[in-house]
């Protein structure tokens, strides 16, 4: 490890200099350029009017070549077109933005999914893809920069939501349509307001009249057509409705409707634009009508047409076709629907009680039982329920995985509800479903508000396994937030349920959980102190799995000698499972260092590395680079070790490990 001599010559866009690579170097660039992005879609079939509106968007939207994106706020209420003029908008400048045209529905989704999304949509690798909302964000403006995209962000409630989707310096422009106050992203951002008042009847009638072809129907009957507008009292929605009416029933004049539309909201005294939708319900089909009561009563985002169909008990794909035909309901991805804003308010009203939504969450529950189960290394399940039904649905566990991924945001909501309903065993089941999941991709903030939930109605259950179970996956959040006093504070819970419970194994689990919160935060005697009792109890249970993971758990507290015998011990007996094989094995090469043997732990770091970057094991691999930053020190080399450090640095910092991102910091400016 001596003096470097480095020289470049010749002409490049790029030129890096690094110590190792691992995995293939990235610099905000997608994996492999697809067609441009067009996520929002076709303009709207049928627009009128609003002129006005666009040539505010053209204004304030003008000088789009400075260094920052230029910011547009549509302001109106519900049904007023907002979405529709923001969708014209881009159409009609669609050639200004080479680079793409993005969406983020924040009506059905996160913030985080739609940065997911969005990224997807640029050509990045879902594996490539960081855990959190701030790296994401980090990534998306990365690539955004100096780009021309134009990005709409739908239903908008503050400027927090806003803020981590804005694309990076440069011409591209974001339309936002307000659901919520976003008077600090006007003054933070210079953001123009556009606002869209209900339609007026004039233009209402010319956009009835783009839809229906025969206009001599409606030129025979002027005040039944004016009657019919002024039922949809300016709502953009209602008067797609009517229009949908109107092309389904060829023979009807504008009276017949109107008679009939009026009866309706004469006799049940609602507003008068509700008997428009009350009209179109009426003439779906029964199941038709079941279907759009469903995804009404959906507690979550879009909604899969295999879920729709396994909570209905028949195959839906005519009735959503009809659903779509009558404009109640949109294709928001291939077979994902949904219902929104008057429309879905219009669906909700229409369910006599709470039983549908009862029977989708049960469903989401059940389905995520199944999944959980092929990707969950601890059969809690099992253990908090004698009678689990048999599987109703054949999966591999990568098929499992991604179906928990792709449900994720349904499956949180449908806690809610559960939560909501009193449907407690449902709360546990969608808990514990989600585990998986939260465990591995680090949805910190998430996990521990949706395993509150879970506590509680284990609680209210009064299942003592259960409580100890997620006030233990309520450590594990307290935990990734470096909250080590409620950490241990709610494995204190934990552990009292546990003894209600006379569970060994949820007993063990705390000792074990407890231990590695001691270690996370530098008490490694106490941490010695928690394994060694964890191993204890699970040689009194008896499960070799827990033995293994125990005798692991302990050597990372051990001297090099003891630890790497318990290490050889653990991985004889996890043979089957790659990442603990790649982590048994990262613990080999720092004990090995820590004994001074320096020679065999770099070619053991040099393995783990190897297998950390093909596997896309993020963390381990920044783990490894720190230890390599360690074994450079050693050896008295520091730039290697500051090269070794920039390595982990740009993992932690890529991948949305935040608090690891700043211990690297604060170690490669105690180098400097």
């Amino acid at each position: 490890m001596g003096d470097q001599h480095n020289e470049f010559g010749g002409e490049a866009r790029i030129v890096v200099q690094a110590h190792n690579i691992y995995g293939g170097m990235r610099f905000g660039e997608p994996d492999e350029p697809r067609s441009v992005p067009q996520q929002n879609g076709l303009p709207p079939k049928y627009y009128t009017n609003n002129e006005v509106q666009l040539l505010e968007l053209d204004r304030g939207l003008a000088g789009r070549d400075g260094d920052r994106p230029c910011v547009a706020i549509i302001r109106g209420t519900p049904g007023s077109g907002r979405s529709e003029l923001t969708r014209e908008w881009i159409h009609r400048h669609r050639d200004e933005f080479p680079d793409g045209h993005f969406l983020a529905p924040l009506g059905r989704t996160t913030v985080k999914d739609a940065l997911v999304g969005m990224l997807l949509e640029a050509s990045f690798a879902l594996e490539r893809l960081p855990p959190t909302v701030e790296a994401l964000s980090a990534m998306w403006r990365g690539w955004s920069t100096g780009k021309r995209v134009a990005l709409v962000i739908d239903d908008a409630l503050s400027a927090a939501q806003v803020e981590p989707l804005l694309p990076g310096p440069g011409p591209s422009v974001v339309l936002v349509v307000e659901a919520g106050g976003l008077g600090a992203l006007r003054a933070r951002h210079g953001a123009a307001l556009v606002t869209l008042e209900p339609l007026g009847p004039e233009t209402s009638r010319v956009l009835l009249e783009q839809m229906v072809e025969d206009k001599e129907r409606l030129a025979a009957e002027p005040e039944a057509v004016e009657a019919l507008i002024a039922a949809c009292d300016g709502s953009v929605a209602a008067l797609n409705v009517v229009g949908a009416m109107f092309i389904e029933h060829e023979r009807w004049k504008p009276s017949r409707l109107h008679q009939t539309l009026q009866r309706r909201g004469g006799v049940v005294k609602v507003l008068p634009r509700d008997a428009v939708f009350d009209f179109a319900f009426d003439r779906l089909e029964p199941l038709a009508q079941r279907c759009y009561l469903a995804l009404g009563a959906h507690p979550g985002g879009d909604m899969a047409l295999a879920s729709l169909s396994a909570v209905l008990g028949e195959e839906a794909d005519d009735e959503v076709e009809q659903l779509l035909t009558m404009r109640l309901a949109q294709e928001t991805q291939e077979e994902r629907y949904l219902v929104s804003g008057l429309v879905k308010d219009h669906a909700r009203s229409k369910a006599a009680d709470d039983e549908l939504l009862r029977e989708i969450v049960s469903w989401y529950a059940r389905r995520g039982w199944e999944a959980q189960a092929l990707v969950q290394t601890r059969d809690w399940v099992g253990k908090i329920w004698s009678d689990r039904p048999a599987a109703s649905h054949q999966w591999s566990s990568e098929e499992a995985v991604a179906w928990l991924l792709a449900e994720r945001v349904n499956l949180v909501e449908a806690a809610k509800a559960a939560h909501r309903l009193g449907a407690h065993e449902d709360v546990v089941r969608l808990c514990l479903a989600l585990w998986p999941i939260h465990l591995r991709r680090g949805y910190a903030f998430e996990m521990a508000d949706v395993n509150r939930l879970g506590f509680e109605s284990a609680v209210a259950w009064s299942n003592d396994l259960a409580a100890s179970v997620l006030a233990v996956q309520r450590a594990f959040a307290a935990m990734e937030l470096r909250d080590w006093d409620d950490a241990l504070s709610l494995l204190d819970t934990a552990a009292e349920y546990a003894g209600r419970a006379d569970s060994r194994e949820a007993k063990a689990t705390v000792v074990e959980t407890r231990g590695l919160v001691r270690l996370a935060c530098g008490d490694s005697a106490g941490a010695r102190g928690e394994f060694r009792e964890n191993l204890a109890l699970a040689r009194e249970i008896g499960d070799a799995r827990r033995i293994a993971l125990a005798r692991f758990h302990l050597a990372k507290t051990e001297e090099p000698a003891v630890a790497m015998s318990l290490l050889d011990e653990a991985a004889a007996a996890l043979d089957e499972e790659p990442l603990n094989q790649a982590k048994i094995t990262l613990w080999r090469g720092k004990k090995l260092l820590a004994a001074g043997d320096l020679v065999r732990a770099a070619e053991i770091l040099d393995e783990v590395a190897v297998a950390a970057a093909k596997s896309a094991w993020h963390r381990e691999r920044a783990e490894t680079s720190e230890a390599k930053a360690d074994l450079a020190l050693e050896c008295g080399d520091l730039a290697v070790a500051r090269s070794h450090l920039e390595d982990a640095l740009n993992v932690y910092a890529l991948r949305g490990f935040t608090e690891e991102a700043v211990d690297i910091k604060v170690r490669l400016n105690e180098l400097s």
